[in-house]
């Protein structure tokens, strides 16, 4: 070997030394060992809309404020159908979440709902809980009700919930996510269920007639992204 190429061997290795050695060292988060989960009673919803928004209001905006009344007026009235269907969907949701994260190993107990700002849900105030767990989750409803989009005919179920993993002496949530049943859901992500397509009402007098059947649609939706965030939280887990 020429001393040329010698020269141009030993430069070679100690630019590969030298950028071996400046390499900072890989840090592998470590999971934080959750054995017992309390799940936080899920809350009733305590509103549900039915909005239709017609092409018209985009065609002719001060259209708009007349069909936002028209919103209004029919949300009362299909809240009142609703609540003669004495639905559980807090339950549904509650009981699916416990039975899942049982079935991933962990021990999991219900604890009572505590008060929070309706107008900021999220706000959850940790130190109310006096338990010895290792993680609380807290899971709530952000909209529920049926929507008819710009140019669809039907009103279709909407379920949306957010939930957050709180672990035990750490101020910040592990876990926070949101989950989406029906017209918000989209196909193929990992945060959404389509709903049936049998759910849909072309008109407003269907909605009405139809209440027990959206009664079953909303709380087969809330049992269905209760398992999808069962399934995301134990995947965090681990």
């Amino acid at each position: 070997m020429s001393m040329m190429s010698r020269a141009w061997t030993l430069i070679f290795f100690l630019v590969v030394l030298g950028g071996c050695g400046s390499k900072a060292p890989v840090v592998v988060e470590k999971k934080p060992v959750v054995k017992t989960i309390a799940v936080m009673q899920v809350v009733e919803p305590t509103k549900m809309e039915i909005q239709n928004l017609s092409s018209v209001m985009f065609l002719v905006p001060i259209a708009s404020i007349a069909f936002n009344s028209d919103s209004k007026h029919k949300s009362k009235i299909f809240a009142a159908a609703m609540a003669r269907q004495n639905m559980t969907m807090g339950s549904v949701l509650t009981n699916v979440l416990v039975e899942e994260l049982k079935g991933g190993g962990y021990d999991v107990v219900i604890v009572d709902a505590v008060p929070v700002p309706e107008d900021e849900p999220d706000e959850m105030d940790y130190r109310q809980f006096k338990t010895d767990v290792d993680a609380i989750l807290y899971v709530y409803f952000d909209d529920v009700g049926l929507h008819s989009g710009a140019g669809s005919n039907d009103y279709r179920p909407r379920v949306n919930i957010s939930g957050a993993l709180h672990l035990k002496d750490v101020e910040d949530d592990f876990y926070h996510e949101d989950f989406s049943y029906g017209v918000d859901a989209r196909a193929g992500k990992s945060w959404a269920v389509m709903a049936d397509p049998r759910y849909a009402y072309p008109s407003f007098e269907a909605v009405i007639a139809k209440a027990p059947e959206i009664r079953e649609a909303f709380e087969s939706g809330a049992q269905a992204i209760g398992r999808r965030m069962a399934a995301d939280i134990k995947s965090a887990l681990k």
